[in-house]
């Protein structure tokens, strides 16, 4: 028995380790991209105080998503070649609301907080749009990369749950940020209306 689980404990060390070093080079990544962005996250103040919460968000429901599908997979509700079933639709469905509604609700506190505690931000319908916007954008493509990480599991041959949660929290940091960024852009470019 204890052979059993030396073995199983070397199996995870060998399909995530490479992958924790790598989504380690991927999260510097991430920090790099926010440091470029500074200059944004001053024009647009409250900004600052959002980050953190769909940050968050993202690594939450995108990972929740990756141990799922995995679940989903070592109980045989889904495979490679049934993939697009009831299960995945149900646990996109899922997904995407509690992505839609989070990032609602991480925009009213992102304001409420900065309100309080007399941090500079913008209007509140300004705040909740960048934030529902950024969630949808961020979420929508987090979906995609998700199923992709099940896809490219499976045809390794790879335990999704050893690969599926570092790599979803990587890629959902990157993902956010430079979605974050791009709907600031938008809302910048458009003097500022309201999303």
């Amino acid at each position: 028995m204890a052979e059993v689980s030396v073995l199983a404990a070397g199996s995870v060390i060998r399909q995530s380790l490479p992958l924790i070093a790598l989504c380690g080079a991927g999260e510097a990544l991430a920090g790099l991209l926010l440091a470029g962005k500074v200059d944004t996250l001053e024009a647009l103040p409250g900004l600052i105080v959002l980050l953190p919460a769909l940050l968050g968000l993202r690594g939450n429901t995108g990972t929740s998503l990756g141990a799922r599908l995995g679940t989903a997979a070592h109980l045989g509700l889904i495979s490679e070649d049934d993939l697009w079933n009831d299960e995945l639709r149900a646990n996109l469905r899922a997904t995407f609301f509690l992505t839609v509604y989070l990032s609602f609700l991480a925009g009213v506190l992102g304001y409420v907080s900065s309100y309080l505690l007399g941090i500079p931000t913008l209007p509140p319908i300004h705040l909740i749009g960048i934030a529902v916007m950024t969630g949808i954008l961020a979420g929508s493509i987090a979906i995609v990369l998700t199923i992709g990480v099940i896809i490219i599991a499976f045809r390794k041959g790879l335990d999704p749950d050893n690969v599926v949660g570092p790599c979803l929290s990587t890629l959902g940091d990157i993902v956010t940020i430079g979605c974050l960024f791009f709907v600031a852009y938008i809302y910048m470019s458009t003097g500022g209306a309201p999303l």
